[in-house]
């Protein structure tokens, strides 16, 4: 979106195809990190590829790397740290059969976890 001047929040003039896309990004309080020219064609260079994190994501201090590409095209690069979780494994491995999954379950379980998540979002770290 060339039209838009991703380190200002607002911008004056916006191609109609730019719009929808600012309005996600606000709505949704998305930060867009690729700052620096991804394409460069000749004398002319824009923002190709964007990277949105939301604010919880923000906090973690994630970084942007962008190293030559092919051709006229950079490689871009996102990390960001996460916490770490603690997986057991007891060797065996099955092979899911979603057609017979709890779907009851599995949302009471993702409902009953989702604060858990959005405090850890909200944590300073």
């Amino acid at each position: 979106m060339p039209s838009i001047d991703w380190t200002k929040k607002f911008s004056e003039s916006l191609s109609a195809a730019a719009e929808p896309l600012l309005d996600i990004v606000l709505y949704h309080d998305l930060t867009q990190l690729v700052l620096y020219p991804t394409r460069r064609q000749g004398d002319s260079s824009s923002v190709l590829d964007l990277f949105f994190v939301s604010s919880c994501l923000l906090r973690r201090n994630p970084t942007i790397n962008i190293f030559d590409g092919i051709s006229d095209h950079d490689i871009v690069s996102l990390t960001v740290r996460l916490n770490n979780v603690k997986t057991t494994r007891n060797g065996a491995h099955g092979i899911p059969i979603f057609s017979r999954a709890d779907d009851v379950s599995i949302l009471n379980e993702l409902d009953f976890l989702f604060s858990d998540f959005v405090s850890l979002c909200e944590s300073p770290t």
